[in-house]
């Protein structure tokens, strides 16, 4: 049983007016403790080294946190929220958690441009912070809270990704595991059984030779492919507002939204799903190889570990306090090496670098923490 709802407009403006102005607002300056620095240094440390948290979240828990003030508070309290209610909840409480979710997810999406599926994710989840986020959703316009055999057909799922390090494998993987997790009115319906096999065909016409191409005798369950991809510069019609759904089976909140700041690339993924490889394959050889949009997101990786962001965030933010840059540094690497004696292990040199890389990945935080 799931319960999907839809928030009104709420006031909103368009999309690509709210984009506007954000961008033509000065973020507000932040306020920076030492010790709250050194706590997030100390605890996403430990979080890489567990193998638990890459590049882009480690970009994504510092400046979100850090560079937004106030956007930290908001996500508690809506922690806050998502955490009061369980699948065993009423009705009702679920139906108004999900509204305030959507709601939050709207409004800090305008205010800081935060993505809202990032944002349930991590509120109502707890999963990592992202700063470029992968967003999957399955567009739709004006459903309202209806009864699940009410629901309209689902013939199609978009991702959206302002990630440069994203492969084929990752992306296809996000995929199913959206389509998997997805409340019931969410996942496809299964076509009937068919004697015609168009798959090993397309995949091996796409990418030939590919390792994932479909062997010749295949139980075929689907008749059709679609797979579309396109580099978005800006935004369009495409936008809608945010919705939050509980899945009851597993307690966890569905987000449902187009929002990602462009750039991006989007893959249009029909359903059902074809078999595994093909939208890995196809996104590697069009994406990656071919076209190479990925060298014109935002957000290039340039070879630089999460490890080293952790230490770089850390340090840039101690400085921005007022702290001296090699008491900075090496307030950091006791926090991130508690076990090793005194004595800093990166230069200055070496520090600008790294600082100059995080400019070029994070370019909204250049201005508020003087990388550049």
């Amino acid at each position: 049983m799931t319960r999907l709802v839809r928030l009104g407009d709420g006031g909103a403006g368009p999309a690509a007016q709210t984009v506007a102005m954000i961008a033509a607002a000065p973020p507000p300056t932040p306020t920076v403790h030492p010790d709250r620095v050194l706590a997030t240094v100390r605890d996403l440390a430990g979080r890489v080294a567990a193998g638990n948290l890459d590049l882009d979240a480690v970009d994504g828990e510092f400046y979100w946190r850090f560079c937004r003030p106030g956007l930290a508070e908001e996500l508690d309290a809506a922690r806050r929220t998502a955490t009061s209610v369980t699948p065993e909840s009423p009705h009702d409480e679920i139906r108004d958690v999900s509204i305030a979710l959507a709601d939050t997810a709207r409004r800090l999406y305008e205010a800081h441009g935060l993505s809202p599926n990032v944002m349930v994710d991590h509120a109502a989840n707890g999963e990592p912070l992202r700063m470029r986020g992968v967003t999957v959703f399955r567009p739709f316009d004006g459903v309202a809270y209806l009864p699940m055999g009410e629901m309209p057909p689902v013939d199609h799922v978009v991702l959206r990704s302002a990630s440069s390090s994203l492969t084929g494998v990752d992306l296809e993987a996000r995929v199913r595991s959206w389509v998997a997790a997805a409340p019931p009115h969410l996942r496809p319906i299964e076509p009937e059984p068919s004697d015609w096999n168009p798959y090993r065909d397309a995949v091996n016409a796409v990418v030939p030779g590919s390792p994932f191409a479909v062997p010749e005798r295949v139980p075929a369950v689907v008749v059709h492919l679609q797979l579309a991809l396109r580099l978005a510069r800006g935004w369009d019609e495409r936008d809608h507002e945010p919705t939050v759904a509980m899945n009851l089976t597993d307690g966890r909140f569905h987000a449902n939204s187009a929002h990602l700041d462009p750039p991006f690339v989007e893959v249009v993924v029909g359903l059902p799903l074809p078999p595994p490889g093909v939208v890995a394959a196809t996104y590697d050889g069009v994406v990656l190889r071919d076209r190479r949009w990925h060298e014109r997101l935002v957000s290039p990786e340039q070879g630089q570990e999460a490890w080293t962001g952790v230490r770089t965030w850390g340090t840039a933010l101690l400085a921005k306090s007022g702290m001296r840059i090699n008491d900075a540094l090496r307030g950091v690497e006791r926090a991130m090496y508690p076990n090793m004696p005194d004595g800093s292990l990166i230069t200055q040199s070496r520090y600008q670098q790294d600082k100059a890389v995080l400019a070029a990945r994070v370019p909204e935080a250049a201005p508020l923490l003087r990388l550049r």
